[in-house]
């Protein structure tokens, strides 16, 4: 969280088909099921904060945050009031948003906007801090409704087929 470089402990797999700062034991374990070892290597960590600095940025506009489960220490070393950005992108392979990170930027006036692939994508809002709760709450709301009816949908399609081949009428 410090300005100066310091190092963390990266797992890499053998053959590049995952990495992490942060293997958890489910992880382990289905690496180990697909017969995929990792290695530990140290390597050098800054925050987002002071390389900004150090390349003179006066303003960003969109940040993308891909780093594998340490996205909370990226957002401690980003001063997301300073650099303001519109937009925040943050990959999150979880079934649901994490309540820190969803409160990270609540906190900072950024509200959820939508969620591609594996990607949750967060706007500045200016509606105020109960606004910005609020405008959260309901898109992430409708962004979940819609997930589980397309899943219904899918499952529906799926067993119409398996039961009657072809497609429903």
């Amino acid at each position: 969280d410090s300005a100066e470089t310091s190092e963390i402990c990266f797992h890499r797999a053998a053959a590049g088909v995952y990495s992490t700062t942060n293997l958890t034991p489910a992880h382990e374990r289905r690496l180990a099921g697909m017969g995929v070892a990792t290695e530990e290597i140290r390597v050098p960590a800054r925050t987002l904060d002071s390389m900004l600095i150090e390349v003179g940025a006066t303003k960003i506009d969109f940040v993308s945050i891909d780093v594998e489960g340490a996205e909370l220490a990226v957002l401690r070393g980003f001063d997301i009031d300073r650099w303001a950005p519109q937009v925040v992108v943050v990959e999150s392979n979880a079934k649901l948003r994490a309540k820190e990170i969803r409160d990270y930027f609540v906190t900072h006036g950024y509200a959820y906007c939508v969620t591609i692939d594996v990607n949750d994508f967060y706007c500045r809002a200016e509606t105020g801090r109960l606004g910005v709760w609020l405008l959260d709450r309901i898109r992430y709301a409708r962004h979940r409704f819609q997930r589980r009816a397309s899943r219904i949908a899918s499952n529906l399609r799926r067993s119409w087929r398996k039961r009657f081949g072809g497609k429903p009428s």
